[in-house]
Parts: C-alpha cells; structure tokens; sequence
C-alpha cells in the first residue's frame, strides 16, 4: 500500500495440483535463499504470493527499462562493456552462494537480464534457476523447456538426456550472451535452424569474430580471446566468473 510498482510472475493453474507437496516445499525453500540474494546486479526477489487459491506467484521489483533486449533497442548507444561487466558480476556473485541460473541470455525474448531505471543490468528469470531440481513445477511458455535458448547451450549440455547445469555451462553461456550484447545478434546469427546450430556446435564450430564489433587492436583482442576462453569445449578450461569479471574490467580502459 506504500504505492511501489512490483512484478508478480505467476505459475499456471495446474502447477499447484502437479505438484508433490515435497517438491513444493522444496520450491518454497529454495525461493526463500533467493530472497536472501543481494547483490546489485541481481534482480531481487520480494516475496512469494498465493492468490485464488490456486496461483502461485513471485513477486519481484520492478524494471522500468525492462529486459536488455527492449533496453538496447531504445539506448543503442548504451556502455555495453558495462552491461557486460553487470551481468558477469550478477552470475559471479550467484556462483558464490551455490547457485546456478542454467538459462542465461539477454537479446532474444525471452530476456532474462532486465535493466534497472538507472541503466544498471540485473540477472532475473530465476525460477529457472532455483528450480532446476524441481522438475515437476510446470512453469511459464518462457522456462518450461530449452526451446528457443539453444544458441547459448554448452556442448555438454547436448550429450545425454538429463544434462546438468554448471557453473561452466553458466559461463559459456555469459560468453554466448556477452556477444549478444556487443554485436546485437544471436549467436550463430549466419544459421536460421536450431538444428543447424546444433550440428554446428557438435562440429565444434564457433561464431564468427566481426570485427565492427571486436576491433582488432588490444581490447578488442582481449575481449575475443575472452569469449573464446567462454566456449572452450573443456568445461574445465572455461574460466570462473569471477576471471570474466576481472579480464572486463582489465580492457575496460584499453583502446
């Protein structure tokens, strides 16, 4: 009642009664960690509502400029190093506290980085995250499957039936979703088809360097060489988040 604009992210109907009331609880407790997270480059968590007696939703901070897509779109001009840096400083601090996002992206909708009033990129679309073991949560079209976030899925993540999400995999993705950033297009923009992505990606192909966007002088070496360290198809050759951050804010004043 104090006049604050928040976001509530609802659960489909059916989510409650498919639900195991372990599951739920489980759910319930992992929302609560969340709640907990503060970090200025997290979207932050308020509360958890049920309402109807039958929808169950997360109630979150509001985002006046939306997701980064939207964001970008409006502010072409935008400091897309430091949006970056945002989204790498928002994934190292939730690989701190034990947590994976497992669906990171920022261009394509759905977006799961939003941007704050002041310009300030903030990690959100966490039920995918904490919810990565509750698989009987039947969620919203944007998280119910990998559909449509193929482009950002480390290698690994195409072999078996069950992948794990990691730390790793998280880092291959802020690399996918770093180029998305600089350059305004999906990964593997040249492929229509996922299914071409993917037989690329198997063949160990990576995407092309453009060099409007990564120059070829000392940042822009450092910044590709980075994104290259991102995709390495070793997950254990992968830097942390952490290291991003610190290779960002290294060429941050590199011409």
């Amino acid at each position: 009642n104090n006049g604050t604009k928040v976001a509530i992210k609802a659960w489909r109907t059916d989510a409650l009664e498919q639900c195991r009331y372990k599951t739920l609880k489980r759910a319930a407790r992992e929302l609560y960690y969340w709640s907990k997270m503060n970090h200025k480059n997290i979207h932050q968590l308020t509360g958890v509502i049920i309402f109807r007696d039958e929808y169950l939703g997360m109630v979150s901070e509001w985002m006046e400029n939306g997701d980064l897509h939207k964001y970008l779109r409006y502010h072409p001009n935008a400091d897309r190093h430091q949006l970056c840096l945002d989204a790498a400083s928002g994934l190292e601090y939730m690989h701190s506290r034990n947590t994976v996002h497992g669906d990171l992206k920022a261009v394509v909708t759905p977006a799961n980085i939003l941007v704050s009033a002041d310009g300030i990129a903030r990690i959100s679309d966490f039920d995918f995250s904490i919810m990565s073991e509750a698989g009987d949560l039947v969620f919203s079209a944007s998280s119910n499957t990998r559909s449509g976030s193929i482009r950002w899925v480390a290698p690994e993540m195409l072999d078996g039936e069950a992948p794990k999400r990691t730390t790793e995999s998280d880092v291959y993705a802020l690399g996918m979703t770093m180029l998305e950033v600089f350059t305004g297009r999906v990964p593997y923009s040249d492929r229509r088809m996922d299914t071409a992505v993917i037989l690329a990606v198997m063949q160990g192909a990576l995407p092309t360097r453009q060099f409007q966007h990564f120059k070829d002088d000392e940042r822009g070496n450092l910044l590709w060489s980075l994104l290259l360290d991102c995709w390495s198809r070793d997950p254990g050759e992968r830097p942390s988040a952490g290291m991003v951050v610190e290779v960002l804010e290294s060429c941050a004043g590199k011409t």
